[in-house]
C-alpha cells in the first residue's frame, strides 16, 4: 500500500495559502469527482486507487475502501542503475482499457508546516509522503515493459522517495491507479 499527500490549494482564498499546495492537485481531486459523477470534493479526502472516496480521517471506512480495493493488474519494480531510475512494469491492462499512463512521482518522506491562520492557527502539521511533482513519463500498453528517469533531477531535488505509478487513461482524462511501486532512492 502506498498512501500519497497532494495537498489542494481551493482552501487558500481564506487567507493562508498552503505551502505545499499544488493547483494541478486540487484539478486532479476534481478530475476523480467528475469521473465518479459525485462531484464530491472535500479535505481530508482520500481517493483509493483513483477510484473510491472516503473520509480521510475515517479509520474504518479508509480500511474498508482499500480491502474492497481491485488488485493491481500491472506489477511495478524500481532500480537505480548508474545514473537512471528504471521502472520495470508487466502485467495486463483490465478489459476494454487501451491504455494507462505511466506516473513518476517524487515524494518528500515528511513536511513540516506552521499553520499561521484558519481553525489550526498556531499548530505544527505534519504531512507524511507529500507529493512534490507528477511527471508523466509514457504510457503502457500491457506486457513487459521498461521506463527511465534520469537520477540527476532527483538528486537536484532533495526528495526522499520516488514512486511510479499505473494509471488508466482515456478520453476522460485518468482513471483507476492500477499499479504503483516506491523507492527510497538516496539508498
Amino acid at each position: 500500500m502506498l498512501a500519497l499527500t497532494l495537498n489542494v490549494d481551493y482552501w487558500d482564498y481564506l487567507g493562508w495559502p498552503d505551502t505545499l499546495a499544488k493547483t494541478e492537485y486540487s484539478e486532479r481531486q476534481r478530475a476523480y469527482a467528475a469521473r465518479r459523477g459525485d462531484r464530491s470534493v472535500y479535505t481530508p479526502q482520500m481517493v483509493i486507487n483513483g477510484e473510491e472516496h472516503v473520509i480521510g480521517s475515517h479509520e474504518q471506512e479508509v480500511r474498508a475502501a482499500i480491502n474492497r480495493a481491485e488488485p493491481f493488474s500491472a506489477s511495478v519494480s524500481l532500480k537505480v542503475t548508474g545514473m537512471v531510475v528504471e521502472a520495470s512494469v508487466d502485467g495486463q491492462l483490465p478489459e476494454g482499457a487501451d491504455m494507462a499512463k505511466v506516473l513518476f512521482v517524487r515524494i518528500s518522506e515528511s513536511e513540516q508546516v506552521e499553520i499561521s491562520r484558519g481553525e489550526n492557527a498556531g499548530k505544527t502539521m505534519t504531512y507524511s509522503n507529500v507529493v512534490r511533482a507528477m511527471h508523466p513519463i509514457g504510457m503502457w500498453m500491457g506486457g513487459p515493459a521498461k521506463f527511465h528517469m534520469p537520477k540527476s533531477e532527483l538528486a537536484k531535488s532533495g526528495d526522499d522517495y520516488c514512486a511510479v505509478l499505473i494509471q488508466l487513461e482515456d478520453e476522460n482524462g485518468s482513471g483507476a491507479i492500477i499499479g504503483a511501486d516506491v523507492l527510497n532512492w538516496t539508498k
